[in-house]
């Protein structure tokens, strides 16, 4: 899971940088975990809105919400 695991890395940087000498930091360049978290919003989002849609062109075709 790569959302996971970034998370995770981060959080051992996060601790590991304590240790670092004195003006030396960490810098992540490229990071890919927000897109993907981003990706699995949208995709329930839209799987949401298609199950809405399926039932409101069911009901309105079949008039009855039993057939639904």
């Amino acid at each position: 899971n790569a959302v996971a695991t970034a998370k995770r890395i981060r959080a051992t940087l996060d601790e590991l940088s304590r240790y670092f000498p004195e003006g030396v930091s960490y810098n992540i360049p490229y990071d890919t975990s927000a897109f993907v978290e981003i990706s699995i919003r949208k995709v329930v989002s839209t799987l949401l809105e298609a199950m809405l849609l399926v039932f409101a062109v069911m009901y309105l075709f079949m008039q009855n919400f039993r057939a639904t």
